[in-house]
């Protein structure tokens, strides 16, 4: 479980990325696990099934406060 995210990341040496430390609690046991031990990880906050989805660059912004998407109206024969 995350117990805590960094509010500041800090910049990777020859990359673009930031790091942000994350602290979490493990619920057992490994004898391959040290204390103050880095590794790199990822965090699945959720899975979500049958979803719609768009590309970021269809989303607009008007004065940073509405965000809407142009929505094509298929023609009825």
């Amino acid at each position: 479980m995350v117990t805590r995210v960094a509010n500041v990341g800090e910049q990777r040496q020859n990359s673009d990325a930031k790091v942000f430390q994350v602290d979490v609690e493990i619920g057992g046991s490994d004898p391959t696990l040290r204390p103050a031990m880095t590794t790199s990880n990822k965090i699945q906050a959720s899975v979500y099934d049958s979803v719609n989805y768009i590309p970021l660059e269809c989303l607009h912004s008007q004065f940073d406060s509405i965000t809407y998407v142009f929505k094509r109206k298929e023609l009825q024969p």
